[in-house]
């Protein structure tokens, strides 16, 4: 009878050891449901942070890509504002030359208008020499 008690007694305790082995394997089956899950979200998260820095990345390529085209069109502005004032400081030169052949032909203009004064004025006064020499031809004529 002391051995059955005791067989009896080690049955209850292996039964409770085997409950406790149970529920300890429960709760670490639990434990790592649960890291599982945190490291599911994890992988999640690490996920969309990358996709983030690959667009961003993407990002700062446009940016330098469009930096890259401002700065060109910087240069080809440049090179064409310096073309215009090249061509802003001919068109100066050119109005100043048609000014001063302007200015000369305007002082010819007035030569050429006090020279032809002075030849009406010689050709009127041979003029009248001529009508005096005609009348004086004319009396010699009737006197013969």
């Amino acid at each position: 009878a002391v051995v059955a008690g005791e067989i009896s007694n080690l049955a209850n305790q292996t039964t409770e050891a085997t409950e406790n082995i149970t529920e300890l394997i429960n709760d670490v089956s639990e434990e790592l449901l649960i890291v599982t899950d945190t490291i599911n979200l994890v992988i999640d998260d690490n996920k969309l942070q990358y996709r983030y820095a690959k667009d961003t990345a993407k990002g700062f390529v446009d940016i330098s890509q469009r930096t890259d085209d401002i700065k060109n069109s910087t240069g080809k502005l440049g090179d064409a504002v310096n073309l215009l004032q090249n061509a802003n400081e001919s068109i100066v030169d050119s109005i100043q030359t048609i000014s001063a052949i302007t200015e000369e032909v305007s002082a010819h203009a007035t030569e050429t208008y006090k020279t032809s004064e002075t030849n009406a004025e010689t050709v009127a006064a041979v003029s009248k020499i001529i009508d005096s020499l005609n009348s004086s031809a004319s009396k010699l004529e009737e006197a013969k």
